[in-house]
């Protein structure tokens, strides 16, 4: 099915730049190895703090790690003095946290008596009792995995509690996290148990922040990211959590394609024995040993009717299966139900790039599950929707696996065809149809977060070009005098060689005022403004007198009306008035009876202000690239300035949540006018006098 095959690939996402997080105060579990844990001189270690020091390369974030009983973290994280942790994704958790792309499946150790037969899969737990610690993840275990037809489950408080009860018979096996059953033992040996040799891979672990730090978040979502399509986090992974990743995704694949959260309890405990039957299938296929030469015949014929066995589990089973190359989302195998579902022949599934084939285009919610694959190693239960081979809608759920078949990277996918139980089942219509929903609006916000990014660039290419114009001028100017200072210098004509450095000096001060100006409209509007009550007629009067003071003494009719107050930052806006006052007194200059007035007008339910000269003025027609970096309106050999001016009034103003705009004519002046944040509106007060 299309949906099965984009889940094959890696995928990068462009993310956009999060707001600069300086300190990461993370807490963790001081006794969860191997992911968390003080060791015996006090330092921390494990996957965890592995993780954060990459993290922080990636970022610059200044990691300040506490370690305590995981209780007191969690409590000191709720309260807001640790600002991220690292947790099993537990929905309950949801409400006061918001996870990351889960990056580890930690492990959970299967305890049993060491008289009963070893429990070789999470089928041969759930025949029996299972005693767990009464803890959010483990109820949540419980519920997901523990909770179909004739499942039993003995809720202690302990972990010490969960091993006696499978001591003393009352369970058959204790599931929990292995350092904890480990260090229950260590206190209160118990001879009679042992511990499986394979895994459960039940829960996701991810970093936690407060659903209020959106930044911080980012961040740390870009760095995993960034980690996992270096390899870097695999690594990790395989350094800390001891088996390699395939094999755990192996394991949770089993263990978590059940259909219980979907209600559909026997059915999934069916597809999780026949999903381990067919990895292992195709996992002895590549790695298949000689047996010894006495028994080799023996071995290879019953090696033989084993993979005839699940070859045909995979072939004949209900669910549309499916392995495809990951990279170039060439199909390598399908089963019959994939060919029904999606109405094409294995021959023209098997060996196409299945993203090409038009029977399959057009599936909704698929970009999101292989983001969701890129980012968390796998996906469980995606909703997806396509058009079947009937013309009709189908509604489907996706699980994907990565999967490697000797140097070859794979994934293996299962899509279970879901529009029958949802059209029987409100509530789990209601469900699917919800989820699918949070997929396509994250899907509309992504489109609306690249378009902006794709117009920044697009803006960053257009401002370095002016930069580049507006430095190379005095550069240029330089080396030129430069020539012309050594070669009077040579000759001894030091009046020409004074004025040649003057000129030198010129384009040296020209080029410190762009770099000073350029500075100015990068910080401008960087962080949110800092909203106060601001007296407009102060900031008006305080900015005339200096620019007054600052320039040639000239007769110029200054008139300023009462002006309303409004809710801005001080400093940004004295900046505003700064260039456009300075504007209106430079461009006033070639006239005899110059005028400046500053007046006000309400518009929309907000207050504009107003500046207006009578100067020189400029077409109007070209008031649209007013505002633009280095567009001057007017030569350098008329009125000097570095063009930066009101760029940085618009980029102020647009902090604010305001707008600017200009109307102008040649020789009869020019008027500005702009106004702040509409919020700003509701709390100005219309006395002229604030």
């Amino acid at each position: 099915m299309a949906a099965a095959l984009l889940l094959a690939s890696t995928f990068s996402q462009a993310q956009a730049p999060a707001p600069p997080v300086e300190h990461l105060r993370y807490g963790g579990d001081q006794a969860f190895a191997p992911i968390e844990w003080l060791d015996a001189k006090g330092q921390p270690q494990g996957l965890q703090i592995d993780l954060l020091n990459e993290i922080a390369r990636e970022t610059g974030l200044r990691l300040d790690v506490r370690m305590g009983p995981w209780n007191e973290i969690e409590a000191a994280f709720r309260a807001g003095e640790i600002d991220a942790v690292s947790m099993s994704v537990v929905e309950s958790r949801r409400t006061w946290a918001t996870f990351s792309p889960a990056h580890a499946v930690p492990a959970l150790a299967v305890y049993y008596r060491r008289i009963d037969p070893a429990p070789q899969s999470l089928a041969d737990v759930v025949r029996g009792v299972i005693a767990i610690r009464r803890s959010a993840p483990m109820l949540e275990t419980r519920d997901e995995f523990f909770s179909g037809p004739g499942a039993r489950v003995l809720l202690t408080d302990t972990a010490v509690e969960a091993l006696a009860a499978v001591r003393d018979g009352r369970a058959d096996t204790a599931v929990m996290p292995r350092t904890y059953g480990d260090a229950a033992l260590a206190t209160q040996p118990m001879p009679a148990l042992t511990v499986s040799p394979f895994d459960l891979r039940l829960q996701s672990y991810a970093f936690a922040t407060a659903p209020q730090n959106a930044a911080l978040r980012e961040r740390i979502n870009v760095a995993l990211a960034r980690l996992e399509a270096s390899g870097r986090l695999q690594a990790l992974r395989l350094k800390w959590l001891g088996t390699p990743v395939q094999n755990a995704a192996r394991q949770s694949l089993e263990v978590t394609i059940g259909w219980q959260r979907y209600a559909l309890g026997a059915l999934g405990a069916a597809l999780l024995a026949t999903v381990a039957a067919v990895l292992w299938l195709l996992g002895r296929r590549r790695t298949r040993r000689a047996a010894e030469a006495v028994a080799r015949r023996e071995a290879e014929q019953a090696l033989q009717a084993a993979e005839e066995r699940l070859s045909h589990s995979f072939t004949g089973h209900p669910d549309a299966m499916l392995i495809t190359e990951r990279g170039t989302h060439a199909v390598l195998d399908v089963n019959d139900a994939c060919c029904r579902l999606v109405g094409l022949d294995r021959e023209a599934i098997i060996g196409q790039p299945i993203d090409r084939n038009p029977q399959l285009a057009g599936v909704s919610g698929i970009e999101a599950v292989e983001r969701e694959f890129a980012a968390a190693g796998g996906v469980h239960s995606a909703p997806v929707q396509f058009t079947g081979a009937d013309g009709a809608t189908r509604s489907c759920l996706v699980w994907s696996e990565p999967l490697r078949q000797g140097e070859v990277r794979c994934a293996f996918s299962i899509v279970r065809d879901v529009t029958g139980e949802l059209a029987a089942n409100d509530q789990l219509r209601d469900d699917y149809n919800a989820a699918l929903a949070r997929v396509r609006s994250s899907e509309g916000e992504r489109a609306a977060l690249q378009a902006r990014a794709e117009l920044a660039d697009a803006e960053v290419v257009r401002f370095t070009s002016f930069v580049a114009h507006d430095l190379k001028a005095p550069l240029r100017a330089v080396r030129g005098f430069t020539g012309l200072l050594k070669r009077d210098l040579a000759i001894g004509r030091l009046a020409e060689a004074n004025a040649h450095a003057d000129q030198i000096d010129n384009a040296a001060r020209r080029m410190d005022k762009l770099v000073d100006a350029l500075t100015r409209l990068s910080r401008a509007g960087q962080a949110a403004p800092h909203l106060e009550r601001l007296d407009m007629n102060t900031q008006v009067a305080q900015t005339w007198a200096l620019i007054v003071a600052s320039n040639a003494p000239r007769s110029v009719a200054f008139a300023a009306e009462p002006l309303p107050s409004t809710l801005g930052d001080a400093g940004l806006v004295a900046q505003v008035w700064q260039n456009l006052l300075e504007n209106a007194f430079k461009f006033t200059a070639a006239v005899t009876d110059a005028k400046v007035s500053i007046t006000s007008f309400e518009e929309g339910g907000r207050p504009w202000y107003r500046v207006a000269d009578n100067g020189a003025g400029f077409a109007s027609d070209r008031a649209q690239n007013l505002f633009e970096p280095f567009q001057r309106m007017h030569s350098s050999a008329e009125f000097s300035g570095t063009g930066i001016g009101l760029s940085l009034v618009r980029r102020v103003v647009r902090a604010h949540g305001g707008e600017v705009r200009a109307r102008s004519a040649v020789g009869a002046g020019t008027v500005i006018e702009f106004c702040l944040a509409p919020a700003a509106a509701a709390a100005f007060t219309q006395d002229p006098q604030g």
